[in-house]
């Protein structure tokens, strides 16, 4: 999460929830990661990624590629990734950067399919000093969609976008002040069935403080700015308290998040914004004991929220666009999961219920009410403790939802069983898994055109991947 919740901070575009990987560099040798996988349904999936240098300096380089055949509803499909990284510190300066090119392709049993690829490169530089840092960044992305295939014809769509920063944070007897400014120029283009070409301009800036507060830490956002593709000038405010026990750790955050909607349009549909008031409550058990326990609850109150088609193919459901909730949605997602790992075994527990406004409005409800997941597992180690041995059983349960099909089709809740056996042999790691072990194509959400009727999903999935870290 950011500053006082990412709303204020971060402004347009800011989401309700992020997943973010972090890594430490502790040494400047030579290290590699290879991937190779295999399995059912045509699955072949290999990566590489080499690092030399560390947090202070240093080079990376990644590449990945993978296909899978057909597989229920879905026909063959792949995709690739490339890119490079580098960092470089000179006493207080400190200069990033980093360029990615990925591609991706994919056809429905229906006929329908989409062929993707983009780049994106980004520069940022930051001078650092004992309380504080001022930095400044440039990125540039640029993305191609074409949709093609039974009853479609070829449609194309072209996106980039320009974003420029600039941050400033200074720490002063115990707290913490921060601003943040960023400038973004987007264009979207349409060639085939319409031809259409839309731009936006935005520009955000933002203030916090974050002081200490009643053990705790308190954070106080205030973002401005204006977008004016949907000519608004917005402001968002954000507050958030976090404290870290040495039993417990918690987090509780409030603010509004704004979405422009102003490209991927209907006919005849306006741009227009979708804007959220979320409140966040975290929690966690603190420690590096054998329990780990968590719980969270995300609720809210979101306007004009943008509704697409659950395609599985990104250039669909952009190609049909987004359309505005005509009522208020209020919302909340709570869930709450524990483990325990011992020595040899461990198992675990997680669930999720979701609770929404009654009535339907524009589309069904795709999204299950409530699901969850257990594992059990046990491990032990063979030929003197050099080969590492781990068992584990899944099971997860998915609760009702209804396919976007006319008229409305409930689809019944199930459960479904899986596991993993998990051989590590010094730096190299052997992992097969599989899923569905019952072996029931399911019906998904979205339809298939071929039929009129609910896709169907996989059946059982077996998957084997080799994971080696290589040194020097």
């Amino acid at each position: 999460m950011g500053p006082g919740g990412p709303g204020a901070w971060l402004g347009y575009g800011a989401a309700l929830a992020a997943a973010r990987a972090e890594g430490a560099l502790v040494n400047r040798r030579a290290r590699a990661s290879l991937v190779f996988g295999s399995g059912s349904q045509g699955f072949d999936d290999n990566a590489l990624s080499v690092t030399r240098g560390d947090s202070v300096s240093y080079l990376r380089a990644e590449t990945a590629s993978g296909t899978r055949g057909a597989a229920g509803a879905l026909e063959d499909a792949g995709r690739h990734l490339w890119g490079v990284g580098a960092r470089l510190t000179r006493g207080r300066h400190r200069l990033d950067g980093s360029f990615a090119q990925r591609g991706e392709a994919g056809k429905l049993h229906d006929g329908r399919e989409q062929a993707a690829a983009g780049e994106s490169g980004e520069l940022a530089w930051r001078y650092g000093t004992p309380t504080g840092f001022a930095g400044l960044a440039l990125a540039r992305g640029f993305s191609r969609h074409e949709s093609f295939g039974g009853a479609l014809a070829l449609a194309r769509r072209e996106a980039q976008e320009v974003v420029g920063k600039a941050e400033w944070e200074r720490a002063l007897a115990g707290r913490v002040l921060g601003a943040r400014l960023e400038w973004r120029r987007g264009e979207v283009k349409r060639f085939g069935e319409s031809e259409d070409t839309r731009h936006a301009t935005a520009v955000w800036g933002a203030a916090r403080l974050e002081a200490p507060l009643a053990g705790g830490r308190v954070e106080l956002t205030l973002g401005g700015g204006r977008h004016d593709a949907v000519k608004r000038t917005d402001v968002a405010p954000g507050v958030a308290w976090s404290f870290a026990g040495s039993a417990v750790r918690g987090r509780l955050a409030l603010e509004r998040l704004l979405e422009p909607v102003w490209a991927d349009l209907p006919a005849g549909q306006a741009p227009y914004l979708q804007h959220t008031w979320a409140l966040t409550a975290r929690g966690a058990l603190a420690g590096s004991g054998p329990f780990r326990a968590e719980a969270a609850l995300f609720t809210g109150h979101a306007r004009g929220r943008a509704l697409a088609a659950r395609l599985p193919l990104e250039a669909l459901w952009l190609r049909a666009g987004f359309r505005p909730d005509t009522a208020a949605y209020d919302f909340a997602l709570a869930s709450a999961g524990l483990a325990w790992r011992g020595t040899h075994a461990g198992a675990g527990l997680e669930g999720f219920a979701l609770a929404r406004t009654a009535q339907r409005t524009l589309q069904p409800r795709v999204d299950p009410p409530a699901g969850g997941r257990a594992f059990v597992e046990g491990s032990f180690a063979l030929f003197e403790g050099d080969l590492g041995v781990t068992l584990r059983a899944e099971a997860d349960a998915i609760g009702p939802r209804e396919a976007e099909t006319a008229p409305v089709r409930r689809l019944d809740g199930y459960p479904t069983f899986g596991g993993a056996v998990v051989l590590t042999l010094a730096d190299a790691t052997i992992t097969v898994r599989a899923r569905n072990l019952e072996d029931r194509q399911r019906e998904q959400t979205w339809v298939d055109a071929a039929t009129g009727r609910p896709a169907l999903g996989p059946g059982r999935e077996l998957r084997m991947t080799l994971t080696w870290r290589l040194f020097n």
